[in-house]
């Protein structure tokens, strides 16, 4: 467990969080989005969203920072959906 805080494995955990945020991102834009198992959106989007937000911990452990990056994870969240709305078949809300 003690590499878990080698800086060499906080910047491996940093390049994984922004790969996950340039998927996210992707299929938050994509248009005509048919979701697995007849999920809602809104849980989706819920679910990835706190998965982001904890996946901080990974790279980030000091407390102060994580609030701060977890604020990061909110507002980009809140972006993706406004990028919905100049999205073809996609809506703010779905």
């Amino acid at each position: 467990m003690r590499w878990f805080f080698t800086e060499r494995a906080k910047r491996a955990f940093l390049a994984l969080w922004c790969v996950g945020w340039l998927v996210v991102a992707v299929k938050s834009l994509e248009p005509n989005v048919e979701l697995p198992l007849g999920l809602s959106d809104k849980t989706v989007h819920f679910s990835v969203y706190a998965v982001m937000a904890a996946a901080v911990a990974s790279f980030c452990h000091l407390p102060a920072r994580i609030l701060g990056w977890v604020g990061l994870t909110v507002a980009l969240s809140a972006l993706l959906e406004i990028g919905q709305h100049f999205v073809p078949s996609r809506t703010m809300d779905s």
